[in-house]
């Protein structure tokens, strides 16, 4: 098996769930996009920018460049098909990397910019988190969305017993 496969498919696979993401934020407004929320990041906005900004983090410390933490400095893009085309293009990237993987390159180790200070890591390893964390960003999201479903089933049965409790009370006068 040609040992770069497995990192391909996890690329491409990566690649299908940004794109299935951000064409289901197709029919979004600006306003509904942007809107604060409750949860980790206060926006879907700010969600997918950070996304993003991960995936661009990696992929500058797999190319060995050298933007490093600075990458969460840029300005958040607020119209989302504009994000969906530069997250496009960040997917591009780490496919087309991904398929150009070597032994030689999967044993190499990359500098990377930390919080707590530089650090050496293997390519495979940053490959992992990059993949990992937008499972996890979306889990989160997910999460906060099922949270809200339940309030809202919830509020739907109270208004419902509100409803038959009147209709008993206008019956009997």
């Amino acid at each position: 098996m040609n040992p770069s496969q497995p990192y391909l498919s996890m690329a491409q696979n990566n690649a299908w769930a940004n794109h299935t993401l951000y064409t289901a934020l197709t029919p979004l407004r600006k306003e509904a996009f942007t809107a604060r929320r409750p949860g980790f990041f206060p926006s879907l906005c700010a969600t997918v920018n950070h996304i993003h900004a991960v995936d661009l983090y990696y992929i500058d410390a797999l190319n060995a460049g050298q933007t490093g933490l600075a990458v969460f400095d840029r300005a958040p893009v607020e119209d989302h098909i504009a994000l969906a085309k530069a997250q496009n293009t960040a997917d591009r990237q780490l496919t087309d990397m991904c398929r150009n993987l070597t032994p030689q390159i999967l044993g190499e180790t990359r500098g990377v910019e930390r919080r707590t200070g530089p650090t050496q890591e293997s390519v495979p390893t940053l490959l992992l988190h990059l993949f990992q964390h937008q499972v996890i960003q979306l889990h989160l999201l997910l999460v906060f969305l099922l949270v809200l479903l339940v309030q809202l089933v919830l509020l739907v049965k109270e208004l419902w017993i509100t409803l038959v409790l009147l209709m008993v009370l206008l019956h009997k006068l």
